[in-house]
């Protein structure tokens, strides 16, 4: 697999994100438990996935349908609520064989569970991690074929080494993650445009997009110009080799996401909301006396 490139901004913050993790949870060669490693990896993948304003969310112990699974997943990462793109297992001790069979069988079972979608991607990616080290794999759901990388080692007596693989981690989690969204994003494309043949219909009313938020029926264009945006991130990202790249792969990115459909599955931005209201929420708690 090929390791893109990130900024040094972007490291770090992974890295404050993993020492948060083992102040307020354990160190990572010291932990013992597989709770403990769910903890210590949601500092870090959230922190990933955060650049994705919310067109990939983590569904937790997803349980995964199809006879390959084997019970809920820790981290199953969906994109628009569509796809299951990102399977992340989480193991207390080292790498078995039967570990590595469960891992394909839930990527299968992410696969099997996508087929009843309505645009289906045709790639779930997998990783695998305990305290000693991570494994990623590559489920091609046409070809019925894997990819695995080899084991990145954590060995806390090598600094170095745990450093660099910690790097190179983060550096495909961040690749999963951007290829999930683009694969998505192309298969809503196919799914909005005409078939040959097809007569156009017509674009729903304002009053019928108030009435259902999830209405996706929307202009070819703006779904041309949301997939060229997140094309045009992927193959930033697989150029990139400075800061200043890497953040324009960024922007496109972003201004992808910010383009797909208002009336499209996105998640409320209650930052945002809280910004905007700011004042007016100041004077209502005065209001009621709670300051």
């Amino acid at each position: 697999m090929e390791v893109p490139y990130v900024s040094k901004s972007f490291i770090n913050r992974v890295f404050e994100r993993m020492r948060d993790a083992e102040r307020t949870n354990r160190p990572l060669d010291r932990v013992d438990k597989a709770a403990q490693l769910v903890h210590w990896m949601s500092a870090v993948t959230i922190e990933i996935a955060q650049y994705f304003l919310g067109a990939i969310c983590n569904e937790a112990e997803k349980a995964m349908r199809g006879e390959f699974s084997r019970g809920q997943v820790e981290f199953v990462w969906v994109a628009f609520r569509l796809s299951v793109v990102v399977v992340m297992e989480m193991k207390r001790k080292g790498f078995e064989t039967d570990n590595y069979a469960q891992l394909m069988g839930e990527l299968q079972a992410a696969a099997f569970t996508n087929a009843g979608s309505r645009c289906p991607v045709d790639v779930v990616r997998g990783m695998m991690a305990n305290k000693d080290g991570w494994i990623f794999m590559d489920y091609d759901v046409q070809a019925n074929a894997f990819a695995v990388s080899t084991t990145l080692a954590i060995d806390m007596h090598n600094e170095d080494l745990t450093i660099e693989n910690r790097i190179v981690g983060m550096r495909l989690m961040w690749q999963m993650f951007l290829h999930g969204y683009v694969m998505q994003i192309e298969e809503d494309l196919k799914a909005n445009l005409p078939k040959p043949g097809q007569k156009r219909k017509a674009e729903p009313s304002v009053e019928t997009l108030e009435k259902n938020l999830i209405n996706r029926r929307t202009s070819a264009a703006k779904w041309q110009r949301v997939a060229a945006l997140a094309l045009q991130a992927k193959n930033s990202a697989n150029t990139a080799e400075s800061d200043k790249e890497f953040e324009a792969t960024m922007a496109l990115l972003h201004q992808s996401i910010e383009a797909v459909p208002e009336h499209y599955a996105k998640p409320f931005d209650v930052y945002a909301a809280c910004k905007e209201r700011e004042a007016d929420s100041e004077a209502l708690l005065k209001k009621r006396k709670f300051i």
